[in-house]
């Protein structure tokens, strides 16, 4: 404890002698009493001079010594969240049910390397660490992402940061099927990712203009373009040539999209480029669709798999739809289940007796649950929600679900009715071999990642923006502390022992034995 007393004394001393006007003699007396009196009376003496010193301060010198602090503990708060940990708040439902929105996380900033603050740059980046199914969080700086920009303590303007899953990795080869994703990597070796995911957001994917010309991207890749007055042509091996389909690529037609109708399922297979739509001036491909019946026990399925975005009730409508007898408030279905949202982002489960669990909702929720738009209840538009439809062994699923076994006459007379289209939508039941992946399926380029949100019904991620490249990287979520429940806790993959976790135990090492000999060491007399 003495010790600590002429630290701390001797710490004052440096302090006060950076500006030893008007203290000289009081100062010389702290020094002796650091070196040859006890520790606790050289503290107290410093104290005493440390408020002489202030006291006898302008207004100007304060006000010096308060931006000074202000501008330092700024640059420390942006090394620190750049480089090391950041506090990170869920802005979305898009990786649901893994994270909700409001969760708070701390997010490790070297799990695969040494950022450089505030540029999507690496000092060190260990790309070995990277691994498939990891969430990794990113800055959106450079890339082709609506409204990417945000600031940061309310001052400096700065790029959104998201968080997703790692789904491709350089060199790999995708292709979507049966809800899972085949891959072959770089070495030749085919892996598969069992979690549930579809290969695009929307038939249209980004559409650009130029010229009377409409060219059509998935995924951030060129896939085709369309000419005035109906000219077609697909994108392949870096040039154009005269087509109108492009489904076939990584597994792109072994999904549709699906939208409820009355009494009927209304699903729309991949569309080709022929005759396309313009409404409002936004051009649409038009799908071909064929129904099957939805009978009690299929409506009942699909309600057990329904999932909503978050949404807000007031006065009996939410966004454009309308919700009768639904009490004001915020509101979640996952899996059939209903939450409200309450204050801080926690929930409370529904009863049974709540107003929404009334499966008359079922067309409502499922064709407008997910941007709660009632666009999609108009049978003269070619829109369709974000729900999508596909084969696994034969049986027919929705958002991960059999509604239709294979065994059902009703799907079997779907299936040969789609035979009988020109593109049509039926299980093609193939386990896909490594050449076929490669020869099909989509190229992730050198020094590029494929990402894609948990709830891909709900998500904007490289489906939509393409690539995310290697220097965009910033770190992985590491700890779920708010709210509480059975979620809280550590949750990142990432190994502790690595590279980049020993040079910041290093760098802080080295940085907290600077600091104490500079402040607190007390020099030989």
């Amino acid at each position: 404890m003495v010790l600590f007393h002429r630290n701390r004394a001797w710490r004052l001393y440096k302090e006060l002698s950076k500006n030893p006007k008007g203290i000289e003699e009081p100062l010389e007396e702290l020094k002796e009493a650091v070196y040859h009196k006890s520790g606790k009376e050289a503290y107290r003496l410093g104290l005493a001079l440390q408020k002489k010193k202030k006291l006898s301060k302008n207004w100007i010198e304060h006000t010096k010594e308060g931006i000074i602090a202000i501008l330092f503990a700024l640059i420390a708060a942006t090394i620190i969240r750049t480089m090391w940990f950041e506090l990170y708040e869920i802005p979305s439902g898009s990786m649901r049910p893994t994270f909700q929105e409001g969760d708070h996380l701390v997010a490790s900033k070297i799990s695969f390397g040494i950022n450089v603050p505030l540029i999507p740059e690496h000092f060190f980046f260990e790309p070995n660490l990277v691994q498939h199914d990891q969430v990794v969080i990113f800055t959106v700086d450079n890339m082709a992402v609506q409204d990417p920009d945000t600031t940061y303590f309310l001052l400096f303007p700065g790029k959104r940061m998201l968080i997703k899953r790692l789904i491709g990795l350089p060199g790999d080869h995708l292709y979507f099927s049966q809800g899972k994703i085949y891959g072959v990597n770089k070495e030749g070796e085919k892996f598969t990712i069992e979690s549930e995911h579809v290969p695009y957001i929307n038939f249209e994917g980004r559409i650009s203009t130029k010229d009377h010309t409409l060219l059509f991207e998935q995924s951030g890749q060129l896939m085709a373009k369309w000419e005035f007055p109906n000219n077609s042509f697909i994108y392949k091996d870096g040039h154009f040539i005269k087509g109108d389909y492009f489904g076939a690529s990584w597994g792109l037609d072994n999904y549709a999209m699906v939208k409820i109708m009355g009494d009927e399922l209304q699903i729309a297979s991949f569309p080709s480029l022929k005759d396309p739509l313009f409404l409002n001036n936004h051009p649409l491909l038009k799908p071909s669709f064929l129904t099957i019946p939805l009978h009690d026990l299929h409506k009942k399925r699909l309600w057990q798999l329904l999932s909503t975005s978050r949404f807000t009730v007031k006065n009996g409508r939410s966004g454009g739809l309308q919700l009768p007898g639904v009490p004001d408030g915020t509101y979640q279905m996952t899996k059939g289940v209903f939450e409200e949202v309450l204050f801080a982002s926690r929930t409370k489960k529904l009863p049974s007796t709540h107003p929404l669990y009334n499966e008359e909702l079922l067309p409502t929720l499922f064709n407008g649950g997910i941007d709660f738009s009632n666009i999609y209840t108009k049978k003269a538009l070619p829109f369709y929600p974000q729900r999508f439809a596909y084969y696994d062994q034969g049986n027919l699923k929705i958002d991960g679900t059999i509604i239709y076994t294979k065994e059902d006459p009703l799907l079997e007379n779907f299936v040969k009715r789609q035979k009988s289209t020109e593109h049509p939508f039926i299980d093609k039941a193939f386990d896909p071999t490594s050449d076929f992946i490669i020869k099909n399926g989509l190229k992730i380029p050198d020094k590029m990642y494929y990402v894609l949100g948990d709830n891909y019904t709900n998500s904007a991620d490289s489906r939509d923006f393409g690539f995310l490249p290697e220097d965009n990287i910033r770190g992985t979520p590491s700890f779920l502390f708010w709210p509480p429940g059975t979620r809280f806790g550590p949750l990142s993959k990432a190994p502790w022992l690595s590279t980049p976790h020993a040079i910041t135990a290093l760098i802080v090492l080295a940085l907290s034995l600077a600091s104490w000999r500079y402040y607190y060491k007390i020099p030989r007399s």
